[in-house]
């Protein structure tokens, strides 16, 4: 049986819902939308670890990392016996960072992609 929805919509509420409320950091992905690919795309990679603070400052990530580190260990709560090793939590917790990062990409590409499936 699969957990994947579970646990990404616990690692939602955790990274954009309770964590950022208590870090004080915006859990929105701002589009960068200048600048050449590579630029681009390390910048949509980087905000998986660097954040905006309340005041608008960057800092760590604690939303992202830490939502999802206690999202991995809740979810030992209902998942079976056998897959609660911490090799398996932190693989949870690094599986859902990784898509929060792979969704990061395609917001930043998203306008130039539709850009380009509607022009040719």
């Amino acid at each position: 049986m699969s957990y994947r929805f579970t646990d990404n919509t616990l690692g939602n509420m955790m990274t954009t819902a309770a964590v950022s409320a208590v870090t004080r950091q915006d859990p929105r992905y701002f589009v960068l939308g200048e600048g050449g690919f590579w630029h681009r795309a390390a910048y949509a990679a980087s905000r998986s670890v660097v954040t905006r603070g309340s005041g608008g400052g960057r800092r760590f990530n604690v939303s992202e990392i830490g939502g999802n580190a206690i999202a991995a260990a809740l979810s030992n709560l209902y998942y079976p016996p056998g897959s609660h090793s911490t090799s398996d939590t932190i693989e949870r917790g690094g599986l859902q960072v990784m898509w929060d990062t792979a969704a990061n990409e395609l917001k930043e590409f998203w306008l130039d992609i539709r850009h380009a499936l509607h022009h040719h």
